[in-house]
């Protein structure tokens, strides 16, 4: 019951830019939200992982390459897509990002984020080495002798009756890059991004930044109570 008064998120009908102003900052900070579709069966659950390595989850990932490796545009950067608790049946899973930046940067690293994420580049050749990533996780998981019966309790409070890293390894071992797209068109592609930015606003050309949405501009006492 807890866990369902916790888990709730927000479904935007349209594109929104959250900005937040600090003008002694050198650097942004980005955030990108979008809330997916309901990922209940065992198929999204597996894909969304593939996914999430592939777009934004380590340092082989499209985001790392893309926008820090190839463009100097960012200092880190990440993506994934967040699943509800697998014992909440029902609920939409979310797709989050998030990049920090130079001020004058902030413009050119948002602009390859929001390409990425409304036209995702496919790249076949990649699939072994997100598998691999998953596998190596799944591997550096795995709990020490003393740490076995906390990590049993959670299983079972979240409703699995064996590990779940087991069945998510073979679901993925047929899967391929067509499993990816499939998924990130279903939750991802056309659903309405919103940005929260926090930055320096004379750094930052906020008449282009309208073009990524309706900007709200943020206070202090907005966001601390």
């Amino acid at each position: 019951m807890i866990w369902k008064l916790l888990y709730i998120t927000k479904k935007y009908d349209k594109p929104t830019v959250y900005f937040m102003d600090m003008p002694t900052a050198s650097q942004s900070i980005v955030y990108g939200y979008a809330k997916g579709e309901v990922t209940d069966d065992a198929w999204s659950r597996h894909a969304a992982r593939l996914f999430s390595v592939y777009f934004g989850g380590d340092m082989s990932s499209l985001m790392f390459q893309e926008i820090r490796e190839f463009r100097s545009l960012a200092y880190r950067v990440s993506g994934r897509y967040i699943l509800p608790p697998h014992k909440l049946e029902g609920k939409a899973g979310e797709f989050v990002t998030m990049l920090s930046t130079q001020s004058d940067k902030t413009l050119d690293a948002l602009g390859i984020m929001n390409s990425l994420i409304h036209e995702m580049p496919e790249k076949e050749e990649r699939i072994s080495t997100v598998k691999q990533s998953i596998v190596n996780q799944v591997n550096n998981d795995f709990p020490s002798f003393r740490e076995v019966p906390e990590k049993v309790a959670g299983f079972r409070r979240n409703g699995f009756d064996c590990d779940p890293s087991e069945a998510l390894l073979s679901g993925i071992s047929d899967m391929d890059m067509k499993d990816i797209i499939r998924f990130y068109r279903h939750n991802v592609r056309l659903k309405p991004v919103v940005y929260v930015i926090v930055g320096n606003s004379r750094r930052i050309d906020m008449k282009q930044l309208e073009t990524y949405g309706n900007v709200i501009r943020l206070r202090k006492k907005d966001i601390y109570k």
